[in-house]
């Protein structure tokens, strides 16, 4: 299973970008593969893993990332990845809003 292909086509009307990170741009959306842990197996070999990634909206003005962060939530809604949280956070050193949403979704053989 290609997450980040699977992330790229489903975050597309946001313009997130894979680890990708622009201080000089007012509001953007990346993402991150933040880890894959099996969970099944069969003659010892790795048959399900789970996938969790976090999608990050980086911006100067709260508001506009609030706006972004409920774009996502929508276009997450209908898809395999299902939610786990998020956070709201304000980066004090760089002055921009962060808001984190995490997702996990399985990856096994069927």
């Amino acid at each position: 299973m290609d997450v980040v292909a699977m992330l790229d086509e489903i975050l597309s009307p946001v313009d997130a970008k894979y680890g990708w990170y622009n201080s000089k741009l007012n509001t953007h959306v990346t993402f991150i593969l933040l880890y894959d842990r099996a969970t099944e197996y069969s003659d010892d070999e790795e048959t399900g893993a789970v996938n969790t990634v976090q999608i990050d909206v980086w911006s100067k003005d709260d508001y506009e990332a609030m706006q972004k962060k409920n774009d996502i939530k929508k276009l997450m809604k209908d898809t395999d990845f299902g939610y786990i949280d998020g956070r709201d956070f304000y980066e004090d050193d760089t002055k921009i809003y962060h808001k984190a949403l995490r997702y996990q979704i399985l990856d096994s053989e069927d």
